[in-house]
């Protein structure tokens, strides 16, 4: 089980690039730390969202160990309730150091904290080395 916390960051929207009201996220900068993992380097873990719905959210991603490795992964989740709880499904995709060569795919379920800004997550499945 991985379990993490990010935190929201926001860039301009398309409608009206003067109201922060209307903007949208795009980068999310993340820390926390793994089961097997260990502590998340903060500087360089993120995940950009590429499909922003009211009730969809899909993206690309990469994770970075406190050493340097680290992996790439997408994502989709979508929200179940009006309290932005959601569920989905997270996939690594590419590796290096000693996530070289890892495949896998999770189910991922969480919740967004719209007062905080904080959004949390759990990741349930396997990970294989090939």
């Amino acid at each position: 089980i991985l379990d993490y916390t990010s935190e929201m960051l926001l860039r301009p929207g398309y409608t009206d690039l003067e109201n922060p009201e209307s903007w949208f996220p795009k980068r999310t900068i993340i820390s926390g730390n793994g089961t097997h993992f260990g502590k998340l380097d903060a500087d360089n873990s993120y995940y950009d969202i590429v499909v922003f719905l009211v009730s969809y959210i899909s993206g690309t991603g990469k994770l970075t160990a406190a050493n340097g490795d680290c992996f790439l992964y997408e994502f989709w989740v979508q929200f179940i309730d009006m309290d932005y709880n959601y569920i989905g499904e997270w996939k690594l995709i590419n590796g290096t150091g000693r996530f070289e060569g890892y495949a896998g795919t999770c189910s991922m379920a969480g919740h967004f904290d719209a007062v905080s800004k904080i959004n949390k997550w759990t990741l349930d499945g396997f990970i294989t080395c090939n």
